[in-house]
């Protein structure tokens, strides 16, 4: 009795670790030339939903946002401004290629899903951001 308890137990913990990781971590691949040189056409990150539970978004983060004016709904840009009424601006590296809150205006502070925090592909620029 006592090891299928254990074994119980053990699912359980591993239920909750990897309903932890997909609420918490999500994995996006980067497409396009916007956030270049930091991020490049290609590059795949990990997400933290977690760090924005925590505390706000602040400048000089690079986040994954929702934003209606996007094709796909999704973006990553950078955090450049807070405004006063607790909306963020959000601009990309490389202005030449990139669709930001020059074109579709501050966004809420609730539709920055997360911060991009880590690159994991490729392998020869893998690293925290």
């Amino acid at each position: 009795m006592r090891r299928a308890a254990c074994s119980v137990a053990g699912l359980v913990a591993g239920a909750a670790a990897v309903w932890c990781a997909r609420e918490l971590l999500e994995r996006v691949r980067i497409s396009g030339a916007s956030m270049e040189p930091a991020l490049r056409d290609g590059d795949r990150v990990l997400v933290s939903r977690l760090v924005y539970w925590l505390r706000p978004p602040r400048p000089g983060d690079v986040g994954l946002a929702r934003v209606a004016a996007v094709p796909g709904g999704l973006t990553v840009k950078r955090v450049v401004a807070l405004c006063d009424d607790g909306r963020l601006v959000l601009q990309g590296d490389n202005l030449a290629f990139s669709t930001d809150s020059r074109h579709f205006g501050p966004v809420p502070r609730h539709a920055v899903l997360g911060r991009v925090w880590f690159r994991y592909w490729p392998p020869d620029r893998r690293g925290r951001l």
